[in-house]
């Protein structure tokens, strides 16, 4: 089998060559949470071995939750801070909980207010529709008895 390589220089300028079908791959486990080592290509993530590399912009610690497949941070003082900013964003969230609750109410107390005037206002036109058809009514049995007497 004849296998290609790449040339490249290390830290102290020395040529070193790395076979190409190499890939840097991760052991992660309780014992080791994030081990970096080569492995040929290609390769799918099974524990304990992950494919995928962590976010080391995002996480101190990294170590592989196995049962969600995401890269979580392990260390004691980066989960502290984590769990600190999801008790304001639950603080937060809460307090809007709250604001909406009380828009809802008063949107109620408002639109119940709104439902009694158009309740009032039907009642106060029906009451001036029956008088003008009454009075109608009037001036033609007068328009009828008068245009008869002529």
């Amino acid at each position: 089998m004849t296998e290609t390589t790449n040339t490249a220089a290390n830290a102290a300028g020395n040529s070193v060559t790395e076979p190409e079908n190499m890939i840097v791959i991760y052991k992660s486990t309780d014992d080791e949470p994030c081990t970096p080592f080569l492995a040929f290509a290609p390769i799918k993530t099974s524990w304990p071995l992950v494919a995928e590399a962590p976010d080391m912009t995002k996480l101190k610690n990294p170590k592989y939750s196995w049962p969600t497949h995401i890269w979580v941070e392990s260390d004691g003082a980066a989960q502290g801070q984590l769990i600190a900013q999801l008790q304001k964003t639950i603080a937060t969230q809460t307090q809007t909980i709250s604001d909406v609750k009380q828009d809802q109410t008063s949107t109620q107390t408002t639109l119940t207010a709104i439902q009694d005037t158009q309740t009032k206002q039907t009642t106060a036109i029906g009451q001036v529709v029956e008088l003008v058809s009454n009075l109608v009514a009037n001036q033609k049995k007068s328009a009828t008895t008068d245009g008869g007497n002529a």
